[in-house]
């Protein structure tokens, strides 16, 4: 059963409609293919009425080669047929194409989840439905699962996180999938746009690192900026051609500052940046819980788009907090702190 989640029903109710609708249409092409071969070979559909009142229709009764007359239908229901057929391999294949590059999905989440000491527990799903899929058929089968919109907002909702097995893990949206310029490789930024870092504290910047992915055939130079006073230059590095990975900026002045830019200075190209390290003690992709926030400016839209890393997440009016254990994908993998009882 799925509770308050009638997508699902529709979807099975659909294949039922879309079948009896094109035995119908295939009704309909018959009668009029029919009546077209009879007009054709000279011969006519014929309407009789019983004693009883009913009216009856009768069709000629087919010619000595009988494929010759269904040849024309035949024909027809070829190319409909081929059409619809392409038609399908066409969206499949652009639905995969766009879930491939927007969707990373990181099969070592998976991996990290079913080997966690003391098991799986049981997994709350708060995600698209093909990071469920991927999770489900590369190995989370064994763990328990919750899918948090199939139960929000219902009564049904607390009993299913007090019967769930601990311990407890997220599977979650990556915040920064929802920025108008992500794409596979990360945040997409090129000159005249910028990324801007806001601390909550001034802090300093020697220790910031990048993860980048330049996918250009020629090196990318990247600028990071303050704007607190005036603007200034703190530190600049150059991105190989075809090259990925993290990097820190060269010639970084030792400042402390409440806000820097990543600014791309070369034209007619762009960068993807991955990830953003504040601290050397982390093996995470974002600043997370670090009192950070991520304000992008790109083409496109007519305000700055921002993310904060919070640590935090509301499930029916409960805030619930949860420590990230990877966030190298679309989606990103965390542990829920104990569940305790939710309200009705």
């Amino acid at each position: 059963m799925i509770p308050a989640f009638p997508a699902i029903v529709a979807t099975r109710i659909l294949i039922s409609i879309v079948v009896i609708l094109l035995g119908f249409l295939g009704f309909a092409i018959w009668i009029f293919f029919e009546g077209m071969i009879a007009r054709l070979s000279g011969r006519t559909v014929t309407k009789t009425r019983h004693e009883s009142g009913e009216a009856q229709t009768t069709f000629p009764k087919l010619g000595r080669f009988p494929v010759m007359d269904f040849l024309p239908m035949i024909a027809v229901g070829i190319l409909l047929i081929s059409q619809v057929i392409y038609g399908i391999r066409d969206i499949v294949n652009d639905n995969n194409k766009r879930i491939s590059e927007t969707y990373p999905l990181d099969i070592s989440q998976v991996a990290l989840l079913t080997t966690r000491d003391g098991g799986c527990g049981t997994v709350v799903y708060n995600t698209k439905e093909v990071s469920i899929f991927f999770y489900l058929t590369h190995g989370a089968l064994q763990c328990g699962a919750i899918y948090y919109p199939a139960v929000a907002g219902t009564s049904q909702a607390s009993t299913w996180f007090e019967q769930a097995n601990p311990p407890l893990y997220l599977v979650m949206s990556n915040p920064v999938t929802t920025l108008a310029a992500y794409r596979k490789h990360g945040l997409q930024v090129s000159k005249g746009e910028y990324i801007d870092v806001i601390f909550d504290q001034a802090a300093s910047i020697s220790s910031v690192r990048l993860l980048v992915d330049n996918t250009n055939q020629t090196e990318v130079h990247l600028a990071l900026k303050s704007h607190d006073a005036a603007t200034i230059t703190l530190g600049e590095v150059t991105i190989p051609a075809n090259w990925s990975g993290w990097m820190r900026f060269s010639n970084t002045k030792d400042l402390t500052v409440s806000r820097f830019s990543l600014e791309v200075q070369d034209s007619a190209v762009n960068v993807s940046l991955g990830g953003i390290r504040i601290r050397d003690d982390t093996t995470l992709n974002w600043p997370w819980n670090q009192g950070v926030t991520l304000s992008v400016k790109s083409r496109g839209t007519e305000t700055d788009q921002e993310v904060q890393f919070l640590t935090e997440v509301v499930f029916d009016k409960k805030t619930f907090s949860f420590h990230v254990l990877s966030d190298s994908g679309s989606d990103l993998l965390a542990e829920l702190d104990p569940i305790q009882k939710m309200p009705d």
